[in-house]
């Protein structure tokens, strides 16, 4: 699962998406947040503190497991946890002894997933992308801020000299942002297909597992350069979601992606599918259904913070977290949630089920693992 709001931290001093901040600064929670944000934000627009990023690698820190943790996956029976400074913690099994992974980069890293239980990938800030082949002990960079930069020139000029001037001019944005890329969301299909998304558009996709990359933003229905925070397969499809309602379905025969209707026109942070329906969840704990991609159903549930990650438990069961450090439990596909309590109030960020009464979440305070009750209410 993929943690959108990781955009916060990096992307500029000016604190972009006013619209989004003003919900968050609502709750003191949320208070907290924002002030980590802007704060983080005005070191990171440094360039060369992105420069030391890319060529720093992660610190071994003790407290790893307690620091900010924004994405989790299974690798097999093993699960893995990524987060701020480049921070890769894997634990096998549910024993809760987290290791630290050797990470090439000490970027802040947004999102992670396994295909299977050696192979799999990782995004984030400064446009990183790096892949394992062990389970998530050791991680190799295959891109990085400069190259996608670099993409898009090329592709600028080609489609300049082609005459399509106007996705030439969009795609000069891309390279003018230099190393300043924030990738946000990814989805493999398999150990050789694969899209990575983030800010402002920015979409690129790799047929070799990522030996290679290419730019496909001017193949994307976006044209106020939306940001997009989540990438799911459901349905039989694949869709793209981000702000302001964004939904983008891929046609498979053109490999461009359209923009179907949506039933909110807040921000998306992300979604989860099966083969029989899609639920995204965003902003002001709108969490919607559906069963052919064009007719929506508001899910019940008791939230009005933003959902941040999803997971399924079984075909029909599936858990939701929130910002307010929240745990949400469906047992019916989604159309109804009940809130668990937990006793813990901390931010949130991802989950993960390992079995159909654990889960590992992560957020502001790091891993840790908690048991379901799926009877119990909040009073």
């Amino acid at each position: 699962m993929t943690l959108a709001l990781a955009y916060f931290y990096t992307l500029s001093i000016g604190c972009p998406m006013k619209s989004t901040i003003s919900f968050f600064v609502r709750s003191k929670n949320a208070m907290m947040m924002f002030s980590l944000v802007c704060a983080a934000a005005s070191v990171q627009a440094q360039p060369q503190g992105m420069l030391d990023r890319l060529e720093k690698p992660a610190h071994k820190a003790v407290k790893a497991a307690e620091s900010s943790l924004n994405s989790l996956a299974l690798a097999g029976d093993r699960t893995v946890v990524v987060g701020e400074r480049g921070h890769i913690l894997w634990m096998d099994g549910a024993d809760n002894h987290w290791r630290q992974a050797d990470v090439p980069v000490s970027s802040d890293l947004t999102a992670v997933q396994f295909v299977d239980e050696n192979t799999g990938w990782v995004v984030g800030h400064d446009g990183v992308v790096l892949h394992s082949q062990d389970g998530g002990e050791s991680w190799s960079l295959q891109l990085n801020g400069h190259q996608i930069a670099a993409l898009h020139e090329a592709l600028a000029g080609v489609l300049s000299a082609s005459g399509d001037e106007r996705s030439a001019e969009k795609l000069s944005f891309g390279a003018d942002r230099g190393v300043d890329q924030s990738l946000l969301a990814l989805h493999f299909s398999d150990a050789n297909h694969g899209i990575v998304v983030g800010a402002s558009n920015l979409a690129l996709e790799t047929r070799d597992g990522g030996a290679s990359w290419s730019v496909i933003s001017h193949h994307i229905d976006n044209e106020s350069g939306l940001h997009l925070y989540g990438v799911v397969e459901a349905l039989g499809a694949l869709y793209v979601l981000g702000e302001q309602g964004l939904i983008l379905k891929k046609n498979p025969q053109t490999a461009t992606y359209h923009a179907v209707k949506s039933p909110y026109r807040g921000s998306w942070f992300g979604g989860i599918g099966s083969h029989d329906r899609l639920l995204a969840y965003g902003l002001l704990g709108n969490t919607w259904v559906t069963a052919d991609g064009e007719n929506w159903l508001k899910s019940d549930m008791n939230s009005s913070v933003a959902i941040t990650s999803a997971s399924s438990v079984s075909a029909t069961d599936l858990v939701l977290v929130s910002l307010n450090g929240e745990v949400f439990y469906s047992n019916d596909g989604g159309k109804r949630f009940e809130t668990q309590a937990l006793g813990s109030q901390y931010p949130f960020y991802a989950v993960q089920a390992k079995d159909s009464e654990t889960l590992v979440v992560a957020g502001l305070n790091g891993v840790k693992i908690i048991k379901i009750n799926k009877d119990e209410e909040y009073p």
